[in-house]
């Protein structure tokens, strides 16, 4: 009989043997303290959703510093999630932990990935992914707390791959950072399909212009704008 528990908790992975007892096997926790669902007492943060310019609703986390002043203006950063993931994957916890330090953060679902539009789901569309990026500079630049002229991009993972591509077509992403190991090649991910519509060969420039921000711009509450939703 011991023999046989022993050959099954081999072959299953999912106990330990210690003479007859049978106990649970426990995973080594190499986390070193991480943690990747962190949530923070010094930020607000609620849920909001935008359009890209194919009419599709991106969905997101909009995190501010808490105590935010009503004539308030801070540099903004839009994270993008690994991909395959969504942005309660790693991208909320960066845009806690920079909120934490100040800025205004959005985390997003890239299109056809979690709560954001888009079918088949999980569809791989870097030039879509890129002009999510552009859509959310869209939304921050229309809130009163935001100086628009200071806003940037934080890309984990694949993401990294988008924000340079954003970049490259967006003069308002003022500065991009990349925590990746990896960027895509040029013709999948880098907008080569979206510089083509240059004839000079140079980034075309296709986003909103800043005439359309005022019918954009929701009202100016006067009160903190973020509240958690926790």
């Amino acid at each position: 009989m011991k023999g046989l528990i022993l050959g099954l908790a081999v072959l299953l992975g999912s106990v330990s043997v210690i003479g007859a007892h049978v106990v649970p096997a426990q995973a080594q926790d190499l986390s070193n303290g991480a943690d990747n669902f962190y949530k923070s007492n010094k930020v607000d943060v609620k849920s909001v959703t935008f359009q890209n310019q194919y009419n599709m609703k991106v969905a997101g986390h909009l995190f501010t510093p808490k105590g935010l002043k009503p004539d308030a203006k801070l540099a903004a950063i839009v994270v993008g999630h690994p991909m395959g993931a969504v942005k309660e994957q790693s991208a909320d916890l960066y845009a806690t932990k920079m909120a934490e330090q100040g800025f205004v953060t959005l985390s997003l679902d890239l299109s056809f990935w979690g709560e954001s539009e888009g079918k088949p789901g999980h569809l791989v569309a870097p030039d879509i992914y890129a002009d999510d990026f552009s859509a959310a500079v869209d939304f921050l630049s229309t809130q009163f707390f935001v100086d628009k002229e200071r806003i940037g991009a934080i890309g984990v993972c694949g993401s990294g791959s988008f924000v340079v591509s954003a970049a490259k077509i967006d003069p308002r992403l003022k500065a991009i950072a990349t925590v990746t190991c990896t960027i895509w090649a040029p013709r999948s991910a880098m907008g080569s399909s979206i510089q083509s519509r240059s004839s000079r060969g140079k980034p075309s420039f296709r986003r909103r212009p800043t005439s359309a921000w005022p019918s954009l711009r929701a009202p100016r509450p006067s009160t903190s704008p973020a509240r958690s939703t926790s």
